[in-house]
């Protein structure tokens, strides 16, 4: 039986954003500096771990925080490929691509995020 948070679009959409990070990662690994690789990498990790974190909780409250939270690393990613983009790392077409997919998901967070502000804690 699969966990809830597994069968939301949402969630499945960050692991695919989280694969592709990876991939982007291995490109700039030896031309970027490590700690802005590494950056990358555990804020697209983030955005799954927050959103499966947060489905587990209980009160409303708590769910929100950990919808900010991946919502705040969706953010955090978008500068990074900007300069991975003007570094030549990644091509137009990959920022394009991953740009897409990252507003997707922020998108999608900020739905969720404002559905659970008109939920009262239980």
């Amino acid at each position: 039986m699969p966990f809830p948070f597994e069968k939301f679009v949402l969630y499945q959409k960050s692991i695919i954003w989280m694969r592709e990070a990876q991939t982007i990662c291995r490109l700039a690994k030896h031309r970027m500096p490590h700690n802005l690789v590494d950056q990358l990498f555990r804020a697209s990790a983030s955005i799954p771990l927050n959103v499966a974190e947060g489905c587990g909780k209980w009160m409303e409250k708590d769910r929100r925080n950990f919808y900010r939270m991946a919502r705040g690393s969706v953010f955090e990613c978008v500068p990074i490929l900007q300069i991975f983009t003007t570094s030549h790392i990644i091509s137009k077409a990959q920022y394009e691509k991953s740009y897409a997919l990252l507003e997707e998901i922020g998108k999608m967070l900020t739905a969720i995020i404002k559905k659970t502000e008109s939920i009262p804690d239980r």
